[in-house]
């Protein structure tokens, strides 16, 4: 795809559908009030020698539709949009925890067989990063704290971001669809 990573999780294509709706209503609407500017700045522009024009007090069924429609769509906004929240932020039973742990500058994951993330050396720069490992197809549950700051986990394949902070633990659930490679990004400032 091209503006966006596959869908690695089950809550992916939910995440997605609700976002391309709110972005295609969204350019639906500039569209049409943007059309309308500019029909209407050109259409009732002041011309030399024509009266101005006087202006209707107002129009109660226009009024009520400009009114009805954007709070029906806000509705369905918030209401899908309040159902997909829940369902990821619902940890599924059986799910597999993983003791996640966030510091300045790293993130260390610790399995529930004692193991923990493995160092590698990228050949090319010669950095070593750390490889995290999730069993695809069962649920996942991240157990989340920080040592220091505010950290924030994101891994847009999975279509999910969470802040961690000090002194609180923060959970973290989802399903991987299919093994790969996905990027984690700490997506605040620490």
């Amino acid at each position: 795809r091209m503006f966006f990573p596959a869908r690695s999780a089950i809550q992916s294509g939910e995440v997605d559908a609700i976002m391309f709706f709110i972005f295609w209503v969204s350019v639906f609407f500039f569209v049409v009030l943007m059309g309308l500017t500019i029909y209407f700045a050109v259409k009732y522009r002041r011309r030399r020698g024509v009266p101005q024009e006087r202006s209707t007090s107002h129009n109660t069924p226009l009024e009520l539709t400009w009114s009805i429609i954007p709070t029906l769509l806000m509705a369905v906004m918030f209401v899908w949009g309040f159902k997909v929240y829940l369902e990821m932020h619902a940890v599924p039973a059986g799910a597999e925890t993983i003791n996640v742990t966030a510091k300045k500058w790293a993130w260390s994951f610790e399995y529930d067989d004692g193991s923990s993330s493995r160092q590698v050396t990228d050949p090319i720069v010669g950095m070593q990063y750390p490889i995290y490992a999730v069993p695809a197809g069962r649920p996942v549950r991240l157990l989340m704290q920080s040592q220091d700051v505010i950290h924030s986990l994101y891994i847009p394949a999975m279509r999910k971001k969470i802040d961690v902070f000090p002194n609180r633990y923060t959970v973290y659930s989802f399903t991987p669809t299919e093994p790969g490679d996905y990027q984690l990004f700490c997506a605040e400032y620490c």
